[in-house]
């Protein structure tokens, strides 16, 4: 393996049902990812985008091809390694934020290191260095429903990047979200990216986020139709 693709994908396949209710949904999926790369994934409704970012976070299984993440193909790993596997190397962000509601913002940002056994006053250090890269450090003690939507969301960018995972995943992460606070996360997401030396992959409609991205791959009916860097 080339050490600079940390997702390598060939010939993925993915359907639902069976016989003649049977449909595709990713199609011979060929695609290289590198280390620290930004790309968009983008495409209109019903092209694949989510499905193949879930089958490249362990989210979801596949039918036939392979799908290696730092070289271990996924469809050879037990669901107990995935889930660790998920933990430790990948980190998800979602149009709907996820936050647990009866945790303190600061809480819920922990709870990734918390889960991979970082002691408590290390995983709480790290979590209020990260808010407060989202200028959000008098806001810890707050609930997620005493937070705005904005605040909410930076929040579960702060969580999704706190482990210092190898890649981040992120659908539609800016979908509930105004024009400025749109950018500004992202400005702040793809910063903290390029200095942790993480992978990002964002499936978005945002035409705005996309050109923001080093490469935009294109998806229509499951297929990649097209693949190419940003000019900018």
């Amino acid at each position: 393996m080339d050490n600079k693709h940390v997702v390598e994908i060939s010939d993925l396949n993915k359907s639902y049902g069976m016989g003649a209710g049977r449909l595709s949904v990713l199609k011979n999926i060929d695609l290289k990812i590198n280390q620290s790369e930004i790309c968009s994934i983008v495409g209109p409704s019903g092209a694949g985008k989510s499905t193949l970012l879930n089958c490249i976070g362990c989210l979801d299984s596949f039918n036939s091809g392979s799908l290696k993440i730092h070289g271990k193909e996924l469809s050879n790993m037990t669901i107990e390694d995935l889930s660790g596997f998920r933990n430790k190397k990948l980190g998800f962000i979602f149009q709907m934020h996820n936050l647990l509601p009866e945790f303190s913002a600061l809480e819920n940002v922990m709870m990734p290191m918390l889960i991979s056994r970082v002691s408590g006053k290390s995983a709480r250090l790290r979590a209020r260095e990260i808010i407060a890269e989202f200028g959000l450090s008098e806001r810890i003690n707050h609930k997620p429903g005493e937070l705005s939507g904005g605040e909410c969301q930076r929040i579960a960018v702060a969580r999704a990047i706190v482990n210092q995972p190898s890649i981040i995943l992120a659908d539609e992460p800016t979908g509930s979200l105004d024009s400025e606070n749109s950018s500004n996360l992202i400005d702040i997401l793809f910063r903290l990216g390029k200095q942790m030396n993480t992978t990002i992959i964002i499936v978005t409609h945002d035409k705005t986020i996309a050109e923001k991205t080093e490469r935009i791959i294109s998806l229509k009916d499951g297929k990649i139709i097209e693949d190419s860097a940003v000019i900018g």
